[in-house]
């Protein structure tokens, strides 16, 4: 995976916001899990993404029910609830691409692209 150039508003707002005073593990996957969960406002519209390829026929909306998976089962990644057709999924955060989203969410989105992108980790 290619690192991406350091963003210095998003190391200060990760390291401020999401994991500030964060000692371990735990407490970071907290701050995320806490972070995403006040942010991600529905509803979103979106593509599956993996690696180059975007998968567009796979959009997905998520809806006012649906949100972060428990955060017992986020131990290395954040999934996001979502409902594609008739289904619900649990879906990496990471391979979400919003194509309509309001700007808070958005954000909160790409703050944990970039985390992901410059292999930090819990």
């Amino acid at each position: 995976m290619v690192r991406h150039k350091l963003n210095a508003a998003r190391e200060r707002r990760i390291l401020q916001e999401i994991v500030v005073d964060a000692h371990d593990e735990a407490e970071r996957t907290m701050g995320w899990f806490s972070y995403l969960d006040d942010r991600l406002q529905s509803p979103i519209h979106g593509a599956l993404h993996h690696e180059a390829r975007d998968f567009a026929s796979a959009s997905w909306r998520r809806s006012r029910r649906d949100g972060l998976a428990p955060e017992a089962e986020c131990p290395r990644e954040m999934f996001v609830m979502i409902r594609w057709e008739r289904v619900v999924l649990g879906v990496p955060l990471s391979q979400l691409k919003p194509l309509a989203a309001g700007e808070v969410t958005a954000c909160a989105i790409a703050d944990w692209h970039y985390w992901i992108a410059m292999g930090y980790q819990f």
